[in-house]
């Protein structure tokens, strides 16, 4: 779904995918400043980190939201493994 076009994310929280004139196509707002965007698979679903500790997961046939987690902003890395 994505092939010719471009998913930004904005301080106000919302999520647009534009066309290649950088027309909105779909839209949706969360909650707090977007600070990052995956997108998964072949393109069926985008997970959006915010600055308020959220994840959500949003699956782009439907736009459907869900808020999958919260985590705590000072949360310690206890093992690291690559």
């Amino acid at each position: 779904p994505f092939l010719g076009k471009l998913l930004v994310g904005s301080g106000n929280g919302e999520i647009a995918i534009l066309d290649s004139k950088y027309k909105r196509l779909i839209s949706c707002q969360l909650r707090g400043t977007v600070s990052s965007l995956h997108v998964r698979g072949n393109g069926h679903q985008i997970f959006c980190g915010t600055s308020e500790n959220n994840v959500y997961r949003i699956n782009i046939g439907k736009l459907q939201i869900f808020k999958s987690r919260r985590f705590l902003g000072n949360a310690k890395i206890l093992k690291k493994k690559f």
